[in-house]
């Protein structure tokens, strides 16, 4: 698939770390692990992109929110 340009408007992240929390760290990566390892065994599809335009936010844990694109 060949996609001229491709927009993503209104994608909200929320990054949340603490040092407090090591175990639910390692746990998540070790889900995260297990989820790319499935994946990468799925059936792929490429889709080449010529333009990627995308516009999000990015709150913080202090909850800031900061624009970017």
């Amino acid at each position: 698939m060949q996609l001229k340009q491709l927009t993503v408007h209104g994608l909200l992240l929320d990054y949340v770390h603490s040092a407090e929390t090591p175990e639910e760290e390692q746990a998540r990566a070790q889900r995260i692990g297990r989820a790319a390892n499935q994946i990468s065994h799925a059936t792929t599809a490429v889709v080449c992109v010529d333009n990627l335009l995308m516009f999000w936010f990015l709150r913080l844990a202090s909850g800031d929110a900061t624009e970017s694109s």
